[in-house]
């Protein structure tokens, strides 16, 4: 069993395994409606069903997920952004829960610069984000607020508490002293911003949630992982990325230390939420607790 399948039953259960056995009938009914071929499922799927292939003679993916809210939600960001540096939407079934997009070609992801060209993804990164950012936010939205994001920092984790309170005392602080809420990607690493041909880069999978603009780089900051976890000059790397973002999009550098903090425990909250290990995030928080304290 691989690691799609594994993390399909682990999160859903029976409902999962049933969902699981039917895909195939499924991409055989959405490739016949919308004129598909040649799907062939990719490589190291985590949470959604994603294949390559053609419509006519474009290059597309096709996403197919159980969670029909998540891509309702991943729908409406996509035509938020359109425009503004993110993959294009071409048609979508809420009903099947799929969603089907140009495929960004030659499609390599930021992750290649690390960590040898670490000043140029940062700068990269930091276009990205600008672009994204002049992207109108739709009146009368459904989409999900950074506060409801953090709500789950309330809950009771298998967490040490201290870690948890900072967590919520600096989210509570961040949240009163937010200067412009924006249309924000909500999941903005490295492996989410790939080459284009035409565009030069391109992000793929938004969260799509309004917020305060200097989250939008605490995903990056943290990112990727393991690898960043193997630098032998962690400290001074986070840092360097901080005071960088902090001079190529105006924010102050307390601000993008503070969201830092918050999203690694944000995310180890997901982990554990999900089963899954959150070892490796923990050890960021540990690191990102003493930088925030101006304890190293």
């Amino acid at each position: 069993m691989d690691l799609f399948e594994q993390n399909m039953i682990s999160l859903y259960g029976v409902e999962g395994q049933s969902w699981l056995n039917a895909l195939p009938k499924l991409v055989e009914h959405v490739a016949h409606i919308w004129n598909l071929s040649g799907l062939k499922p990719l490589n190291s799927l985590s949470y959604h069903y994603l294949l390559t292939g053609l419509q006519n003679n474009r290059s597309i993916i096709l996403k197919i997920g159980f969670d029909r809210d998540s891509l309702k939600r991943e729908e409406n960001a996509l035509l938020a952004f359109k425009g503004y540096g993110c993959v294009k939407l071409i048609q979508y079934n809420n009903d099947l829960g799929v969603l089907l997009m140009e495929e960004v070609l030659p499609g390599t992801p930021l992750k290649v610069l690390f960590p040898k060209q670490e000043q140029e993804s940062i700068q990269i990164a930091s276009q990205v984000i600008k672009r994204l950012h002049t992207a109108f936010l739709p009146k009368n939205n459904s989409f999900v607020t950074l506060e409801h994001w953090l709500s789950i920092l309330d809950q009771e984790w298998d967490v040490p508490e201290i870690y948890l309170k900072k967590a919520r005392s600096l989210s509570r602080k961040l949240l009163r002293g937010c200067e412009k809420n924006v249309l924000l990607h909500g999941d903005l690493h490295h492996d989410n911003i790939l080459s284009s041909q035409e565009n030069s880069w391109l992000v793929i999978d938004p969260k799509g949630i309004v917020g305060d603009q200097s989250f939008e780089v605490a995903s990056f900051i943290r990112n990727p992982l393991p690898e960043l976890l193997e630098q032998s000059d962690l400290k001074n790397l986070i840092e360097n990325r901080i005071q960088s973002f902090s001079k190529y999009l105006n924010i102050r550098e307390e601000r993008l230390r503070a969201w830092s903090y918050v999203h690694a425990v944000l995310s180890m909250c997901w982990m554990l939420e999900d089963n899954l290990d959150p070892q490796n995030v923990f050890e960021l928080v540990k690191l990102f607790y003493l930088i925030v304290n101006n304890e190293v």
